[in-house]
This record gives C-alpha cells, sequence and structure tokens, in this order.
C-alpha cells in the first residue's frame, strides 16, 4: 500500500507537519554546499547546485499541496485547521526563500572575495542553527500535543523558541558585520556585484527571519 498523508493524520495532526519540515531541511542544508562553490567562483557547480535546491522545493510544493488537500474538516481533529495551516504556510516560506536564494545566485557568474569568506561561513552558520532550533521545536509537537501543551514540556518548547529569537538576533548581527566587510573592499567590486551579494545576504538571512516566524506561529497557538 502506498504512503498516504492522510494515514499521517490518524495518527497525529502533527506529522505531516513534520514530513514536510524534513524535506525543507534537505533544502535548507544545500546552502553550505552553494557558498562553498561561490567561493570557488565554479559557476557550473553551483548552478547544479541551484537545480537540485529547486527541486526539492518542488517537492515541499508538492507535499504541502497534499497535506492540504487530505487535511480533515472532522471536528474531532484536536488541533484547529487553521492553525495547522497557518503553521504549513509558514514552513513552506522557508523553502521558497532558499530557492529564491538559488535563483539569485544564477543570474550572473559571482566568486565570493576571499575578504568574505569568514564572515560568510559565521552568517550561514548562525542562520543554519536558527533553522536547526526551529526544526527540533515542531519535532516536539507531538509531544506537546500528549501533555495537552502544557507541563514540562510545554516549558521546554517555550525556551526552545525562545532560543530561536536569539539566534535570528544573531544572524542579523552577523549579517550586518558581513555587509560591513564587504563595503570595506568595494573599491575593488563592480557596483552590480555589491548590489547582488547584499540581495544574497538579504536572502540568507531571511531563512533565520522565517524561521523566528514559525516559532512565533507556534508559540501563539499553544499560549492560548
Amino acid at each position: 500500500m502506498g504512503f498516504s498523508i492522510f494515514d499521517l493524520f490518524k495518527k497525529s495532526p502533527f506529522e505531516p507537519i513534520q514530513e514536510q519540515m524534513k524535506k525543507i531541511k534537505e533544502c535548507v542544508y544545500k546552502i553550505p554546499i552553494v557558498v562553498e562553490h561561490l567561493k570557488e567562483g565554479d559557476f557550473q557547480k553551483y548552478e547544479e547546485d541551484a537545480k537540485v535546491i529547486s527541486h526539492l522545493e518542488h517537492e515541499v510544493d508538492l507535499l504541502k499541496n497534499r497535506i492540504r488537500d487530505n487535511l480533515p474538516r472532522s471536528i474531532f481533529l484536536p488541533v484547529p485547521r487553521d492553525t495547522l495551516l497557518t503553521i504549513l504556510s509558514s514552513q513552506d516560506a522557508i523553502a521558497d526563500c532558499t530557492e529564491d536564494f538559488a535563483v539569485l545566485i544564477t543570474l550572473r557568474p559571482m566568486k565570493l572575495p576571499e575578504e568574505l569568506h569568514k564572515p560568510m561561513d559565521d552568517f550561514v552558520n548562525i542562520v543554519l542553527k536558527t533553522f536547526d532550533q526551529i526544526y527540533e521545536v515542531v519535532m516536539k509537537l507531538d509531544e506537546l500535543l500528549e501533555t495537552s501543551f502544557g507541563g514540562v514540556v510545554a516549558k521546554n518548547v517555550y525556551e526552545m523558541i525562545n532560543r530561536v529569537g536569539e539566534l535570528e538576533h544573531e544572524a542579523d548581527i552577523l549579517q550586518a558585520n558581513l555587509a560591513k566587510e564587504l563595503f570595506k573592499i568595494e573599491d575593488s567590486l563592480k557596483p552590480m556585484d555589491i548590489f547582488m551579494w547584499l540581495k544574497i545576504f538579504n536572502k540568507l538571512g531571511d531563512v533565520a527571519n522565517l524561521s523566528e516566524k514559525v516559532g512565533n506561529r507556534i508559540r501563539l497557538f499553544i499560549s492560548k
């Protein structure tokens, strides 16, 4: 018998959300690979990376649509349908953002200046840590349901969500530092290069921003 999204809902309303997040993680975890190829200035390699990201994002979209189409309307669903759809859309935005980053890097040949290698690595690492933290929150949703969104588990999840916000703030700081390092070498770059790198930095930063947004969505419904 084939895989059924509806069967997942019979086990837990959060399992489909978690399945979506696992696929999004595949997408997000391509970012460091792309950055390594950007350091090398290997357009062919990071163009191939971008195709992989685009394919993964498409799989996320297909999964999102399947979940929406099979989301029960029954009054017996233990979590409001609108809540699940909101989390679903918020998570999907992370994959969309990752694909936007992939599209940006293919618009023209790019090579990350050597002076930016270290600050870029630091920035990407904190972006991934922010995503990892919200990923762990989503994987805890079943435990929250089992405890009726209260007790020690809820307290731990609140702390984890708070940590997402802290990491996102750190990502903002490192993004600003990265931009400052870029402007230190602006005389050696073309204006369009500066423009493109800033766009790329912003799109990567949005992965952290959107991760925080998912956390805020989850905080909102468990606090009701």
